[in-house]
């Protein structure tokens, strides 16, 4: 099994295999990183997986929305360059009682899971999915991903709406635990905060964020002055504080949209301070 183009049962180096997953993360989550050339080799893991339209193999994924969102990409890709119905088997991690990514599995763990054929069904659900997902307003993906809530294969995407501010508070779901996290633990060092945070959100929805995404957050708030940091450049050297601003948004006393700069992508969707916001109310999203 590998992330680009291999046969069933071709010997996969799982180190290489974990190193290359981990970098296209955020590339999906961030559309713009792939439709900006971020990723200068996207076109060139597109053909190659344009290869599997016609050869066949094993793609992977698990109960994680990044996973599934990726494996929305590979179909779309090998898809759009299958002359005839491509057969594409597909291999999920076990969740061991909890949503676990590739990157948390041992080897035998990955040696020991059994490929399934994907339906011709399955593979135009999720390619609509991703479709979706690239549009520049996000109300088909929000409706097809709540539709498909529970799904083997796409049935986390759902859990991406979290990615945009809250009607609430302007807040997204991982703002809102940092703020809550460092409001309670005010003198924690940094990556405690990050790795507490990041084990909070296991058991609350199929979404991970990486421990540096979440300093990257950490930082745009301090820019926008919910946090005060104290130092700079990497984790160890950085500490943070909920500013007076910070606890009001955190209490719901002012919104993060009407005091802070908003630049932000959330699939195709470019979200700006200028720009029709989309917010997450309930279950609905709408815009602001």
């Amino acid at each position: 099994m590998s992330w680009g183009p291999c046969r069933f049962g071709e010997p996969v180096d799982t180190l290489q295999f974990l190193l290359r997953r981990a970098a296209w993360w955020e590339a999906f989550l961030r559309l713009e990183d792939l439709v900006e050339g971020a990723t200068p080799d996207a076109e060139a893991l597109a053909a190659g997986l344009g290869a599997m339209a016609v050869r066949g193999g094993v793609l992977w994924t698990s109960e994680v929305a990044h996973e599934q969102l990726g494996l929305c990409w590979q179909l779309a890709a090998i898809l759009a360059r299958a002359e005839e119905a491509p057969r594409v088997w597909v291999a999920r991690g076990p969740s061991g009682g909890r949503s676990r990514s590739v990157g948390l599995l041992q080897p035998e763990e990955i040696a020991s899971v059994v490929p399934r054929l994907l339906s011709p069904a399955e593979i135009e659900r999720a390619v609509d999915l991703w479709r979706a997902w690239s549009e520049p307003t996000p109300e088909r993906f929000a409706d097809r991903a709540r539709a498909l809530r529970g799904d083997p294969l796409v049935g986390g995407l759902w859990s991406l709406l979290g990615r945009f501010p809250s009607a609430r508070d302007g807040l997204t779901v991982w703002e809102r635990r940092l703020l809550a996290r460092l409001a309670e633990k005010a003198d924690e060092p940094t990556a405690w905060t990050v790795g507490s945070v990041m084990v909070e959100g296991l058991d609350d929805a199929p979404d991970r964020v990486d421990g540096l995404i979440l300093f990257a957050h950490m930082q745009e708030l301090a820019r926008h002055g919910l946090l005060e940091q104290v130092g700079g450049g990497t984790m160890s050297k950085t500490n943070f504080t909920v500013s007076d601003l910070g606890h009001r948004a955190l209490r719901g006393q002012v919104h993060r949209l009407d005091v802070a700069r908003l630049d932000r992508w959330v699939g195709g969707t470019h979200l700006t301070e200028t720009s029709a916001v989309w917010v997450v109310d309930g279950d609905e999203l709408r815009r602001r």
